[in-house]
Protein backbone atom coordinates (compact mmCIF):
# COMPACT_ATOMS: atom_id res chain seq x y z
CA UNK A 1 0.00 0.00 0.00
CA UNK A 2 2.78 2.40 0.91
CA UNK A 3 4.68 1.53 -2.28
CA UNK A 4 1.61 2.33 -4.40
CA UNK A 5 1.24 5.68 -2.66
CA UNK A 6 4.90 6.57 -3.21
CA UNK A 7 4.70 5.54 -6.89
CA UNK A 8 1.52 7.56 -7.36
CA UNK A 9 3.13 10.66 -5.86
CA UNK A 10 6.22 10.13 -8.02
CA UNK A 11 4.05 9.76 -11.14
CA UNK A 12 2.12 12.95 -10.38
CA UNK A 13 5.38 14.83 -9.74
CA UNK A 14 6.88 13.56 -13.02
CA UNK A 15 3.80 14.57 -15.00
CA UNK A 16 3.71 18.04 -13.44
CA UNK A 17 7.44 18.55 -14.03
CA UNK A 18 7.18 17.49 -17.67
CA UNK A 19 4.19 19.77 -18.29
CA UNK A 20 6.07 22.64 -16.63
CA UNK A 21 9.08 22.24 -18.92
CA UNK A 22 6.92 21.78 -22.01
CA UNK A 23 5.12 25.00 -21.11
CA UNK A 24 8.46 26.83 -20.96
CA UNK A 25 9.31 25.49 -24.43
CA UNK A 26 5.87 26.48 -25.71
CA UNK A 27 6.34 30.06 -24.47
CA UNK A 28 9.71 30.29 -26.23
CA UNK A 29 8.31 28.94 -29.50
CA UNK A 30 5.24 31.19 -29.38
CA UNK A 31 1.83 30.85 -30.98
CA UNK A 32 0.55 28.76 -32.74
CA UNK A 33 3.26 26.12 -32.42
CA UNK A 34 3.46 26.42 -28.63
CA UNK A 35 -0.16 25.34 -28.32
CA UNK A 36 0.50 22.39 -30.61
CA UNK A 37 3.56 21.38 -28.57
CA UNK A 38 1.51 21.49 -25.35
CA UNK A 39 -1.28 19.43 -26.91
CA UNK A 40 1.17 16.81 -28.18
CA UNK A 41 2.91 16.63 -24.79
CA UNK A 42 -0.35 16.11 -22.91
CA UNK A 43 -1.43 13.50 -25.46
CA UNK A 44 1.87 11.62 -25.08
CA UNK A 45 1.46 11.62 -21.29
CA UNK A 46 -2.11 10.35 -21.55
CA UNK A 47 -1.16 7.63 -24.04
CA UNK A 48 1.71 6.54 -21.79
CA UNK A 49 -0.60 6.25 -18.79
CA UNK A 50 -3.17 4.31 -20.82
CA UNK A 51 -0.47 2.02 -22.22
CA UNK A 52 0.83 1.33 -18.71
CA UNK A 53 -2.67 0.31 -17.64
CA UNK A 54 -3.02 -1.99 -20.64
CA UNK A 55 0.44 -3.50 -20.16
CA UNK A 56 -0.40 -4.46 -16.57
CA UNK A 57 -2.67 -7.20 -18.00
CA UNK A 58 -5.01 -6.83 -15.06
CA UNK A 59 -8.49 -8.25 -15.71
CA UNK A 60 -10.81 -5.41 -16.61
CA UNK A 61 -8.04 -2.99 -17.58
CA UNK A 62 -9.59 -2.54 -21.03
CA UNK A 63 -12.78 -1.28 -19.40
CA UNK A 64 -10.79 1.16 -17.26
CA UNK A 65 -9.06 2.52 -20.36
CA UNK A 66 -12.31 2.82 -22.32
CA UNK A 67 -14.04 4.55 -19.41
CA UNK A 68 -11.14 6.98 -18.86
CA UNK A 69 -11.14 7.97 -22.53
CA UNK A 70 -14.90 8.42 -22.44
CA UNK A 71 -14.58 10.53 -19.28
CA UNK A 72 -11.98 12.71 -21.01
CA UNK A 73 -14.36 13.25 -23.92
CA UNK A 74 -17.17 14.21 -21.57
CA UNK A 75 -14.91 16.61 -19.66
CA UNK A 76 -13.85 18.29 -22.91
CA UNK A 77 -17.37 18.49 -24.35
CA UNK A 78 -19.22 19.50 -21.22
CA UNK A 79 -16.86 20.52 -18.46
CA UNK A 80 -14.46 22.89 -20.19
CA UNK A 81 -17.13 24.62 -22.26
CA UNK A 82 -19.50 24.89 -19.29
CA UNK A 83 -16.88 26.22 -16.89
CA UNK A 84 -15.68 28.71 -19.50
CA UNK A 85 -19.21 30.00 -20.02
CA UNK A 86 -19.81 30.17 -16.27
CA UNK A 87 -16.60 32.08 -15.53
CA UNK A 88 -17.27 34.42 -18.46
CA UNK A 89 -20.77 35.10 -17.20
CA UNK A 90 -19.55 35.80 -13.67
CA UNK A 91 -16.79 38.11 -14.88
CA UNK A 92 -18.58 39.95 -17.69
CA UNK A 93 -22.25 39.40 -16.69
CA UNK A 94 -22.96 38.32 -20.24
CA UNK A 95 -21.35 35.63 -22.33
CA UNK A 96 -21.39 35.27 -26.07
CA UNK A 97 -20.49 31.84 -27.37
CA UNK A 98 -19.05 31.85 -30.87
CA UNK A 99 -19.15 28.36 -32.24
CA UNK A 100 -16.81 29.02 -35.17
CA UNK A 101 -13.76 28.27 -33.05
CA UNK A 102 -15.03 25.01 -31.66
CA UNK A 103 -16.91 23.54 -34.63
CA UNK A 104 -13.90 21.84 -36.20
CA UNK A 105 -12.56 20.51 -32.91
CA UNK A 106 -15.94 19.12 -31.84
CA UNK A 107 -16.51 17.58 -35.27
CA UNK A 108 -13.14 15.84 -35.02
CA UNK A 109 -13.90 14.67 -31.48
CA UNK A 110 -17.33 13.32 -32.40
CA UNK A 111 -16.06 11.53 -35.52
CA UNK A 112 -13.08 9.97 -33.74
CA UNK A 113 -15.29 8.95 -30.81
CA UNK A 114 -17.73 7.27 -33.17
CA UNK A 115 -14.88 5.40 -34.83
CA UNK A 116 -13.51 4.27 -31.48
CA UNK A 117 -16.64 3.60 -29.43
CA UNK A 118 -19.65 3.05 -31.68
CA UNK A 119 -18.44 1.28 -34.83
CA UNK A 120 -16.78 -1.68 -33.04
CA UNK A 121 -20.23 -2.64 -31.75
CA UNK A 122 -21.40 -3.25 -35.32
CA UNK A 123 -18.42 -5.26 -36.59
CA UNK A 124 -18.88 -9.00 -36.95
CA UNK A 125 -15.31 -10.12 -37.63
CA UNK A 126 -14.48 -10.60 -33.92
CA UNK A 127 -16.70 -11.50 -30.97
CA UNK A 128 -17.83 -8.59 -28.84
CA UNK A 129 -17.45 -4.90 -29.56
CA UNK A 130 -13.91 -5.21 -30.91
CA UNK A 131 -12.10 -4.42 -34.12
CA UNK A 132 -10.03 -7.03 -35.90
CA UNK A 133 -6.39 -6.04 -36.49
CA UNK A 134 -6.95 -4.77 -40.08
CA UNK A 135 -10.04 -2.84 -38.95
CA UNK A 136 -8.10 -1.36 -36.05
CA UNK A 137 -5.34 -0.24 -38.41
CA UNK A 138 -7.93 1.32 -40.72
CA UNK A 139 -9.61 3.16 -37.85
CA UNK A 140 -6.23 4.41 -36.62
CA UNK A 141 -5.31 5.68 -40.09
CA UNK A 142 -8.74 7.34 -40.44
CA UNK A 143 -8.34 9.08 -37.06
CA UNK A 144 -4.84 10.23 -38.01
CA UNK A 145 -6.08 11.63 -41.34
CA UNK A 146 -8.92 13.42 -39.53
CA UNK A 147 -6.46 14.92 -37.06
CA UNK A 148 -4.04 16.07 -39.77
CA UNK A 149 -6.81 17.63 -41.87
CA UNK A 150 -8.12 19.55 -38.86
CA UNK A 151 -4.75 20.67 -37.47
CA UNK A 152 -2.70 21.46 -40.59
CA UNK A 153 -4.97 24.18 -42.03
CA UNK A 154 -4.96 25.94 -38.65
CA UNK A 155 -1.15 25.97 -38.36
CA UNK A 156 -0.12 26.75 -41.92
CA UNK A 157 0.76 30.36 -42.41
Amino acid sequence: MMTALILTIALIAAVLASVYFVEIIAHRVGQPYGTLILAIAVTVIEVALIASILLSRTPGSEAVVRDSIFATIMIVCNGIVGVSLLIGAIKHHETVFKSEGSNIALALLITASTLAFVLPTYTTSTPGPNYSLPQLRGAAIACFILYVTCVCPNYSS
